[in-house]
């Protein structure tokens, strides 16, 4: 009997796609553990797959399980981020414990005709879930399962539910909150959406002027929290929104401002400038750190970068730019952010890639 026995054979390999041979029957604990494939098909001669053994395969999108497939195995789906539906074999008789959990994607499950048993928890901490198909007849607690309930109102047939019945189709609905905005003056092009439910990634507009700063993201808060003067919660800006994932980050009525900064450039002698980035108008307790490239490139094929973190009395950092020749053009790209991790990609590959700069000054060096 051929089978893939080997712990973490396929762990951390980048594969678009991988197809099992008919010759396999068996897949053993943790194989694809961690692997990046992306896409998945396991033929009908497999008929036992081992616990864990795709948990962490954080890249895959689409899977094909065997129709002869008996068990679904303990944790054998748990943190695959992206599956947003699996389809479960009428051949598959028992789930085990924690099989679909901590699945970041997770839409819709679907349960096949032969289910006979399910273990505890198998949707623990999968709060994106919303629509479970059970093609069955095992009736399943939802709360059992560890399904968002508190957040998400479940229903069959139209009618709220606390459980999963034989032969029925459960939707779940996230509870609806309200976004109020405060632009203090700016220009936002783009919709501003006005609620959102749990569960949703909402996005914001990316592009949002005010006369004399730049824009670095938006930033949340709730009513309370700003009534007792605290600071927001900070997004990131990626190159055209804002997301809010209700999930991962925070839920509930909230307000919404957009977060700007200043910099200001003045001459210090012949071959260097002061570059002062005054993030106190930023109000929020993220995004504490300032990042500067330059270069005389507009299209930033080589660059030189500075950071720092401002001072925690005026919120203000400096830098000097050296080495600057008369005449010549500088193109500066100031950003906010709550990471300095990725300066050590800057120290190994002389690039900062995945995350946008905010704005950008023009200086000419007189």
């Amino acid at each position: 009997m051929k089978k893939y026995h080997g712990r973490w054979i396929f762990g951390d390999k980048e594969i678009e796609e991988i197809t099992i041979p008919n010759s396999v029957t068996k897949i053993g604990d943790c194989v694809f553990q961690g692997c990046g494939v992306k896409i998945l098909m396991i033929p009908d001669s497999v008929i036992g797959i081992g616990e864990y053994a795709f948990s962490k395969c954080e890249k895959l999108e689409q899977i094909r399980l065997s129709e002869n497939l008996n068990t679904i195995s303990a944790h054998m789906f748990s943190s695959c981020s992206r599956l947003k539906k699996i389809e479960v074999p009428d051949s598959v008789i028992n789930i085990g414990e924690g099989a679909f959990s901590n699945m970041d994607s997770l839409e819709e499950i679907v349960l096949g005709g032969g289910l006979q048993k399910v273990g505890g928890a198998i949707f623990e901490k999968s709060y994106r879930l919303r629509k479970i198909i059970n093609h069955s007849s095992v009736i399943l607690n939802i709360k059992n399962t560890k399904t968002a309930v508190q957040k998400v109102i479940w229903s069959a047939g139209g009618k709220r539910t606390e459980v999963v019945p034989g032969n029925c189709v459960v939707i779940g609905k996230g509870k609806k909150y309200k976004l109020s905005y405060r632009l203090n003056g700016a220009k936002v092009k783009g919709k501003l959406p006005k609620n959102y439910r749990y569960g949703d990634v909402v996005k914001f507009p990316g592009k949002v002027r005010k006369k004399g700063y730049i824009f670095s993201g938006w930033n949340v808060i709730s009513p309370e929290n700003q009534k007792k003067g605290k600071k927001s919660y900070g997004l990131y800006r990626w190159d055209d929104h804002c997301e809010l994932d209700s999930v991962q980050e925070t839920c509930g009525d909230k307000i919404v401002t957009p977060r700007f900064y200043k910099i200001y450039i003045t001459k210090k002698n012949k071959t260097s400038v002061n570059v002062k980035v005054d993030i106190s108008k930023s109000n929020t307790k993220y995004f504490r750190f300032t990042a500067l490239r330059y270069s005389t490139d507009p299209n930033m094929g080589t660059y030189r970068v500075k950071y720092s973190y401002p001072s925690t009395k005026t919120l203000k950092s400096d830098y000097v730019l050296k080495g600057l020749k008369k005449r010549k053009k500088y193109y500066i790209d100031v950003m906010m952010t709550d990471d300095d991790w990725f300066f050590v990609d800057y120290w190994e590959n002389k690039k900062i890639d995945y995350l946008p700069w905010d704005g950008r000054k023009i200086y000419r060096h007189k």
